[in-house]
Parts: structure tokens; C-alpha cells; sequence
């Protein structure tokens, strides 16, 4: 069984899906601009596997980050696999580093040695955990201070909820 969750309704305000199975999100959303830059959880789960994407929204006459620095914890019984750059993060010629921390952390770098190219809205990344026993888990972006370069571009920043996978 799959299942997909999305935290809040931020992912409506940038328009995309993350699948063709997720909800509350159809394909034919139609993009709508934000005030303040957000970022937000998508999260599925297909047996043994749960993967989390990071999705972007900027206000449109804002100036977006050059480089990001975000910590996503995960609470529960999973363990990290991977990292891989999404589309807003290669469009703008960006890498992803994905380095797993104690205490159920990791931390995901964002940026360009070769370019200062600003992120736009969409989805940054997607982490792959696998389950390492039955239960609920909770994955959370933590508010770390700088979290985008230049500082500006983070101003009014504003963090979706945590979401809950493995619930009945």
C-alpha cells in the first residue's frame, strides 16, 4: 500500500505534485504566490520505504536564496538511505549534500560552486529512509539560523508543519 501526505496546505500555494497519488494536490492546481517564503514536507510511504520532499515557495518579488542549509529530523523507527536533488534545485545548477546526524537529523545542503543562480519555487529534494520497525514516525524541518544565503532572501520564513507517517 502507498499512501502520501502533505504537511498543510502550502503545497497548494506552489502548484506542484509530488506524485500522481498524492492528496490533497491534483495535478491541475493552479499556482498561487505566497507572501512570505515557505517551505513545506511531502511525505510517502510504499512498504518498507518513506520518502520526504522539500518543497520551495518564494514570493515572486522576492529575492530567492542562493544556497540553503535545512536540518530535516526524523522521529520514529527509520533510518536514512539517500538524497537526491529535485527539479527547482537542478534548474538552478544547484547540488544536494545529505549528511546524516545523531539523534535522527540530516542535514541538507544546497548550493552551486560554479554558479550564484537564486532557487525558485518547487520541490528541492527528496530523502529516502527506510523502516526500521513498526510505529508511527514524525518528520519535522528544523529552524536553524542562517538557513538561506543571503539572510534577506529567508526574511519572514516560514516552516510547515511536522507530518506523521504510520498512522492507522
Amino acid at each position: 500500500m502507498s499512501r502520501t501526505l502533505v504537511s498543510t496546505s502550502v503545497l497548494l500555494t506552489i502548484g506542484c505534485s509530488p506524485g500522481p497519488d498524492a492528496v490533497p494536490v491534483s495535478a491541475e492546481s493552479a499556482p498561487v504566490a505566497v507572501e512570505v517564503p515557505t517551505l513545506s514536507l511531502v511525505a510517502s510511504e510504499a512498504s518498507v520505504v518513506i520518502t520526504v520532499d522539500v518543497h520551495f515557495a518564494r514570493p515572486t518579488a522576492t529575492l530567492g536564496p542562493r544556497m540553503a542549509e535545512l536540518v530535516l529530523h526524523a522521529e520514529g523507527p527509520v533510518t536514512y538511505e539517500r538524497g537526491d536533488a529535485l527539479a527547482a534545485l537542478t534548474a538552478a545548477g544547484k547540488q544536494l549534500v545529505a549528511q546524516p546526524r545523531d539523534g535522527g537529523d540530516v542535514r541538507l545542503a544546497m548550493f552551486a560552486t560554479t554558479n550564484t543562480a537564486t532557487l525558485d519555487s518547487g520541490p528541492l529534494a527528496r530523502i529516502t529512509f527506510r523502516r526500521a520497525g513498526p510505529g508511527p514516525v514524525t518528520f519535522r524541518l528544523l529552524p536553524r539560523v542562517p538557513m538561506f544565503a543571503p539572510s534577506e532572501s529567508a526574511v519572514g520564513l516560514h516552516l510547515g508543519e511536522a507530518i506523521v507517517v504510520g498512522m492507522p
